[in-house]
């Protein structure tokens, strides 16, 4: 016998709604759908779902996960990243063939911390929901997070954007403007609002997939996204400082 929690939005075992959430009062465009799952969503509509109905695709995603979506999505992350080192060196005037490889080096290192601290983050996550006593696949949660890391994307091609159109143009042996424009605020500073939205979306995609509450959900994904955000900033700081 399944116990339900008087608490519970959803019986955890066949996901059936007993009630509407008061955070699905609150925030309509994360109402759980009405209508019941009858057909896998194409690539297409999913990527187009999280942008413009999440609650509906992240519940399609939930029920039947794929691998072609989120890996499409994490290249693009890696490949957007990459993008903002093409920027940098393009602002260096002449630079040396030592120089390039440098920032090659560092770009390495920046995409090893980029793949170690995507598993870091859902990692957590899925250890906080099984923790809550609902038992999962890790590989779930991961699949789930890359679709929730779509906004991350586009926010990434568009600071590509804006290093190209404000960063200066600057020496081999100064490069001090590059990593030191103020530009690089506004760049952390969308990159921390495209995953705090992320939070939102992962959370429908746990939440479907794991039979959690809708504020139980949002409660683990702002609370690691958060952690993720400063450690980000911290090892930005202290460990990589061309970044």
């Amino acid at each position: 016998m399944i116990r339900v929690d008087a608490q519970d939005a959803v019986c955890p075992q066949c996901g059936y709604r007993f009630r509407t959430e008061q955070f699905e009062r609150i925030l309509p465009f994360m109402r759980r759908p009405e209508k019941q799952w009858e057909s896998r969503l194409t690539l297409r509509q999913r990527l187009w779902g999280v942008l413009r109905f999440p609650a509906v695709a992240f519940w399609d995603i939930a029920h039947e996960p794929d691998r072609k979506g989120p890996l499409l999505i994490f290249l693009g992350n890696l490949l957007a990243i990459s993008l903002w080192y093409v920027a940098m060196v393009n602002h260096i005037v002449n630079p040396a063939p030592g120089l390039v490889w440098g920032f090659t080096g560092v770009l390495f290192v920046l995409c090893l911390f980029y793949m170690l601290l995507n598993l870091f983050y859902f990692g957590v996550i899925h250890i906080i929901v099984n923790l809550s006593g609902r038992e999962g696949d890790l590989s779930e949660t991961f699949l789930l997070g890359q679709y929730a890391l779509l906004p991350f994307l586009f926010v990434n091609l568009l600071s590509f954007g804006l290093l190209m159109l404000f960063l200066p143009y600057t020496t081999s042996g100064y490069l001090a403007p590059l990593y030191l424009n103020p530009i690089w605020l506004v760049v952390y500073g969308l990159a921390s609002l495209a995953l705090l939205w992320g939070a939102v979306l992962i959370s429908m995609g746990i939440r479907e997939r794991y039979r959690l509450s809708t504020g139980n959900a949002l409660l683990i994904t702002f609370s690691v996204t958060v952690f993720v955000i400063v450690v980000a900033i911290l090892v930005r700081a202290t460990v990589i400082p061309i970044i």
